[in-house]
């Protein structure tokens, strides 16, 4: 087994977890490879794969030094990413899936706006894309935004599909410190991750501009045990809803309240189309605790009814969505047509 340290010797670090991934690591390598900033070393845990996704690398390190692989036993991506964060030697740090790819000029972009405003995280826009990034625009972005303090933690908050994932973040490792990744988080450990460093109000620079390009697999979450076991699929959101709600952040509190809701529901739908009883009955008692919670009621009350009556009133929910699903289809037979010439 091929076993690194880090040797901090380069600036910054890409930090590349990985988990049977042979279809896609090569592309994922081959973008990082690419980058136009070339002061970067390349550190793949790979975590217990049972495919060929370590030998790739191997193959990989072989013709560029750069890329360093570590093998551990399967423990999660959690405890993967914390591995690498152990082992990384550089001042930044950049978190990329190993399904995933960058554009060329991101690591280069993010550096230098980082240092231009001193910021400590540097966030690109996402893009769910099967194509070859080569095809993809090359100029740099021309608008880059910087925000601190309060603010940092409003963006984070209200933007939560750019600011939850890790990806397409640079962060500076003296503001991780000895932060690590929860490890008992099946789902949503890198946005609790990032919560914790918003709580610290850094200084942030962002570009709505697409550079981060990732993939979504069918069936994720696919079978009955993996969601029984997993139960706490809300507990992230749940946790930063509480953490919110004790420093007297009620509008921050108020969002993570609502994604709770919808995640519960979720939950309860997919298991309830398994036949999960078991799964289903736990989502129930948790919903009913979340009925007694004081920022349940400042919700909107149709999205209090959705929720009462897709856990305890199941032909009240089908209803609902069938008038939903009407009402949208009369929106569409009456829109204006556009006149012809």
């Amino acid at each position: 087994m091929k076993q690194y340290r880090g040797i901090g010797m380069s600036k910054v670090s890409v930090i590349i977890p990985l988990y049977n991934r042979e279809e896609f690591i090569t592309p994922c390598l081959q973008s990082v490879i690419n980058q136009t900033y070339r002061d970067m070393e390349i550190v793949v845990i790979d975590d217990g794969s049972t495919d060929r996704s370590p030998e790739i690398c191997m193959e990989w390190s072989r013709t560029d030094s750069r890329i360093k692989l570590w093998r551990q036993k399967n423990s999660g991506v959690s405890a993967a990413r914390n591995r690498g964060l152990e082992l990384a030697g550089g001042e930044y740090l950049f978190f990329l899936d190993s399904d995933d790819k960058i554009h060329p000029l991101l690591l280069e972009s993010c550096i230098r706006q980082m240092e231009i405003h001193q910021a400590q995280i540097a966030s690109c826009g996402h893009m769910r894309t099967e194509e070859d990034i080569s095809s993809f625009p090359t100029d740099e972005p021309a608008h880059w935004q910087s925000t601190e303090g309060y603010a940092s933690e409003a963006w984070f908050h209200t933007n939560r599909k750019a600011a939850a994932a890790i990806g397409g973040k640079m962060i500076r490792r003296d503001l991780i410190g000895s932060l690590r990744f929860d490890e008992t988080l099946r789902n949503g450990e890198d946005t609790m991750f990032l919560y914790e460093l918003m709580c610290r109000q850094p200084r942030i620079v962002f570009t709505t501009e697409k550079w981060y390009y990732y993939r979504i697999h069918p069936n994720s979450l696919t079978n009955s045990d993996s969601l029984t076991s997993n139960i706490r699929y809300f507990e992230c959101s749940r946790r930063m809803r509480d953490g919110e709600w004790q420093r007297g952040h009620a509008e921050f509190a108020l969002i993570w309240e609502k994604i709770t809701i919808m995640q519960m529901e979720r939950s309860f739908l997919s298991l309830k189309k398994l036949g999960d009883r078991e799964g289903c009955d736990q989502v129930k008692r948790l919903a009913s605790a979340e009925l007694r919670h004081p920022l349940y009621r400042r919700m909107r009350l149709y999205m209090r009814l959705s929720f009462m009556s897709c856990m305890f009133c199941p032909p009240l929910y089908e209803l609902k969505t069938l008038l939903r699903r009407a009402y949208y289809k009369c929106l569409n037979t009456i829109k204006p047509q556009k006149s012809p010439g």
